[in-house]
């Protein structure tokens, strides 16, 4: 309606509509069901086998294959078609058919000679079942003597696949994979009249399962057993002629040798796998029952769940996407992703390339978002979006996961039998020892102190830094381009549980993949992918005040300075070293007052915008070209420099070598450390570290 003189269209002041409807008049809203006949089904109207997704878009229902009790499911054209193409090479190069009948020549010349010797997993379902009569019996034995308290001593594939094995089925087994002084003395403690304990160790030389040997040994004689009562509470796992075979027999220790053909992290259905949790309780039989069924679909090519998932990594790795981050969605295999990312890193990582596998607590987990490098798999089923869906039992993934990184391997162009950069680690950490001999390790003097943290390490990483929030800062800004943070902890895995929580929130304020790992357990694990994969990680660890320690029997060298040496013997690769450590009593300390001038650990906005500049220190750009996109639900603090973006005086990452220098802090009270305060162990840039209570 238009009131004389003004404009066409013009309605007065306050006009409604309905104003000018017949009174009583109310519209009415369309209903289908109004027009529909009694009873309409929209199937009826539907095709004969009609499927929805082939009128969906592209990518919407993903692409399924299952067979074996696995099923992977592949979800967006960009990983699918990644897949398909890289699957479509597998099956026309005859790679299923080759690799189950164990041809070492599909990682091409330079690795035949160790793949020769490493295929011994492919058989292990079936190969294995000769170890039910005597595992039975052995557990029957052991439950006759009392002992129902079974701790495995072993390090990497030794012990991670026996892990989620045991968890996953509910069964207790105390897994020993650590030199932490309060966790060994925790598990010592705890019924050792009762105990049985698995000494696994593929070659018999690895110095962290020799000690707890030792400890257990000297234990048992504080009871007041005899040596043949001693011995009956050994079962030794080791290959044939190893160190620890001969030694074990000197002793009278019940021996289980393992087959040779089969690499540590490929060892989960040989009797690495089998022994501790069959003494534990587990059913292992349904075990092998499982891995069977998916052997059986390996050969083959529309119904194989493992040269898709193979296809999958390799493929879409390939294609950029090389951060696998794994997250648990109601799977109900228990750790899975931990022996997971074993297998991935220490498979693929090398030669400067690689897979790197990153495990979050779940799908809601900071980090488990799109990025230009990054897989999101789920296992179990997602409520999120994800990149590749993981499903099936126990022992149908165990294999399947073996046979698709070896799959995968082939497609990146890499072995993944050999690990040639885990002993560098083991190399060091003796060599550190050895120079030690009676005296203390080294220490440096701190950069700074803030509270109860003291930080050593190269002054120009630091970058003017003079309390722990410029310190993260300064971590979070070391990333270079595709980089990654490794929070990596030398503590007490079951008393410090809470440190781990540090992941999530140093996650929360960067798009760059964040992992963690305990300390040494991620040596024969990620750590062969930190010194042989792309050099481009920043690695911030975490260690705390030894109040106590356990003496090595037979050897010089007291526990507190082995994990301290392992700590500087993974220092050796790093390329700078900045360090931070708390005195004891830490725990009782109360975080400082939020900083104005700063985002809070959690992401959440503080007290200036996002992307603005702090307090102090060089101005950062709002944007940066080579960032990655913000995900939704994700915040952080600031946006990292692009190539030429640099601050004025920061480290830019060294080529060649590590991306950055090695860090060691974090405002670890603030995660909440249990019983007690931080461990010191100075690291400095001579590959030398200390271990000495603070004053």
């Amino acid at each position: 309606m238009s009131m004389q003189g003004d404009p066409p269209g013009y309605d007065p002041p306050g006009y409604e509509p309905r104003g000018y409807e017949p009174r009583g008049y109310q519209p009415q809203v369309y209903q289908p069901e109004d027009y529909e006949p009694e009873g309409y089904q929209p199937q009826d109207y539907e095709p004969e086998g009609y499927q929805p997704q082939e009128y969906e878009p592209p990518g919407y229902a993903g692409r399924l294959t299952s067979g074996g009790g696995v099923a992977v499911n592949t979800r967006g054209v960009a990983i699918m078609d990644a897949e398909r193409q890289s699957a479509a090479t597998l099956i026309s190069d005859g790679v299923p058919a080759a690799l189950v009948a164990r041809d070492p020549r599909l990682w091409g010349p330079g690795a035949a000679a160790t793949a020769a010797v490493r295929l011994g997993w492919l058989n292990a379902p079936r190969a294995s079942r000769s170890l039910l009569g005597s595992l039975a019996a052995l557990a029957a034995t052991a439950r006759e003597d009392g002992l129902n308290n079974i701790v495995l001593a072993g390090m990497g594939g030794s012990s991670l696949a026996p892990e989620v094995i045991s968890r996953t089925a509910g069964v207790p087994l105390q897994v020993l994979d650590t030199t932490d002084p309060h966790q060994v003395a925790r598990t010592l403690r705890d019924r050792p009249e009762s105990t049985l304990v698995v000494v696994s160790s593929k070659s018999g030389s690895t110095i962290e399962t020799d000690s707890h040997r030792r400890i257990y040994e000297r234990v048992f004689a504080s009871l007041g057993l005899s040596p043949q009562q001693i011995a009956r509470r050994f079962v030794v796992v080791t290959d044939p002629g190893s160190p620890l075979e001969k030694t074990a027999r000197e002793a009278g220790y019940h021996v289980v040798l393992a087959d040779p053909n089969v690499g540590g992290r490929y060892s989960a259905l040989t009797a690495f796998g089998l022994v501790p949790t069959a003494l534990a309780g587990v059913d292992v039989a349904q075990l092998l029952d499982e891995a069977d069924a998916a052997a059986a679909v390996l050969a083959s090519t529309p119904d194989n769940p493992g040269l898709a998932l193979g296809a999958a990594l390799g493929g879409y790795a390939l294609a950029g996407h090389d951060k696998a981050v794994l997250a648990d969605c109601g799977s109900g295999l228990t750790g899975f992703g931990d022996w997971a990312e074993q297998l991935i890193a220490e498979s693929t990582g090398k030669e400067g390339r690689g897979i790197l596998p990153v495990v979050v607590e779940s799908e809601n987990a900071p980090g488990f978002s799109p990025g230009p490098d990054v897989h999101l798999i789920a296992l179990g089923e997602p409520t999120s979006p994800a990149d590749t869906v993981v499903s099936g039992s126990l022992g149908g993934q165990l294999l399947v996961w073996e046979y698709a990184i070896a799959v995968a391997g082939r497609l990146l162009g890499l072995n993944p039998f050999d690990q040639p950069n885990v002993a560098e680690s083991k190399d060091n950490t003796k060599q550190l020892l050895a120079e030690a001999g009676v005296g203390p390790l080294p220490a440096g003097q701190p950069a700074f102190i803030d509270g109860a943290v003291e930080v050593h390490g190269d002054v120009d990483f630091i970058n003017g830094a003079t309390d722990l929030a410029g310190l993260l800062d300064a971590v979070l800004w070391s990333l270079p381009e595709s980089g990654y943070l490794a929070v990596m902890a030398y503590l007490d895995r079951l008393g410090d549980a809470d440190v781990k929580r540090l992941r999530n929130a140093v996650a929360a304020r960067t798009t760059h993949p964040v992992t963690f790992g305990w300390g040494p357990r991620f040596l024969h694990s990620t750590g062969q992918y930190h010194k042989g994969g792309p050099q481009s990680g920043v690695f911030l660890q975490v260690t705390g005040e030894i109040t106590s320690h356990t003496a090595l029997a037979g050897s010089s060298s007291p526990r507190p300075w082995v994990i301290s040496a392992h700590c500087g013997g993974e220092a050796g690769r790093r390329s700078g070293c900045t360090c931070a450590t708390a005195v004891p009593g830490s725990r009782n300390c109360s975080p400082p007052p939020p900083r104005k001038d700063r985002d809070d650990h959690t992401g959440q906005r503080g007290g200036r915008p996002l992307g603005s500049q702090p307090a102090a220190g060089p101005s950062r750009p709002s944007h940066s070209p080579g960032g990655r996109p913000l995900c939704p639900g994700h915040v952080r603090c600031h946006r990292r420099p692009g190539a030429q973006e640099a601050p004025p005086g920061h480290l830019r990452p060294r080529q060649p070598g590590p991306a950055a220098a090695w860090l060691l802090a974090g405002r670890l009270c603030q995660a909440g450390l249990g019983e007690r305060g931080l461990r010191e162990a100075h690291l400095r840039r001579d590959k030398r570290a200390c271990a000495h209570p603070l004053p």
